[in-house]
């Protein structure tokens, strides 16, 4: 019996979605390292950490990796009271009205300014900023991120870059890296910003 055009169509359809159902879903990529170890943890008890707002990508400044920042910006804090609770912690928030009240915005970006550009701290803007915030360390953070959302195909990436930096020598005492990737198809891959920042952060301070 010859069978028509749309049940024909029908079963080919079909065939084709369950040979490729077994190999839809969602895989995860995750990655921490440090870059320079901390050798003395010691050094932070009773020290004053004041961590500065995260720094994006000028390029890859989306609308959502701004949620991102956002998220990675409130968890900051918490993460690093939790790794160093022997210290005084200003998060972010905290650091943000601080730059507003005591005019320092100018400081906090000539300092980023001047890494980016160049790859090298400047001790000088350093003790500046550190000794208008009263803290021993600076904690900069720096976030890449992308997103792909194609036809079937999800895809999520990101990346924090973190590092303390005493105000007195200038030194970067400790720095880590976190990289999480998140991607699927047929509906998977889809990753909520909170779950993110919280795995990059989790990731970049394993080592601190």
């Amino acid at each position: 019996m010859k069978t028509n055009s749309p049940l024909r169509t029908l079963i080919v359809s079909a065939s084709i979605f369950l040979l490729l159902a077994p190999q839809s879903g969602c895989m995860t990529v995750q990655h921490g390292n440090a870059v320079v170890q901390n050798t003395d943890s010691q050094q932070y008890k009773g020290k004053k950490i004041a961590a500065l707002p995260v720094k994006t990508q000028t390029a890859l400044a989306t609308d959502s990796i701004q949620g991102l920042r956002q998220e990675v910006n409130k968890r900051l804090g918490q993460v690093i009271k939790g790794r160093l609770p022997a210290s005084t912690v200003l998060d972010v928030a905290t650091v943000v009205d601080e730059l507003n009240q005591k005019n320092l915005l100018p400081a906090y970006e000539k300092f980023v300014a001047t890494y980016e550009n160049t790859g090298v701290m400047d001790k000088k803007q350093i003790r500046a900023l550190a000794q208008g915030l009263g803290s021993d360390y600076l904690l900069f953070t720096r976030l890449k991120a992308e997103k792909m959302d194609i036809i079937i195909s999800r895809g999520f990436g990101a990346s924090v870059d973190t590092m303390l930096v005493d105000a007195r020598t200038g030194e970067v005492t400790w720095s880590g890296t976190g990289e999480w990737k998140r991607g699927g198809i047929y509906g998977f891959g889809e990753t909520k910003l909170d779950e993110a920042a919280g795995r990059l952060l989790d990731l970049a301070f394993a080592s601190l």
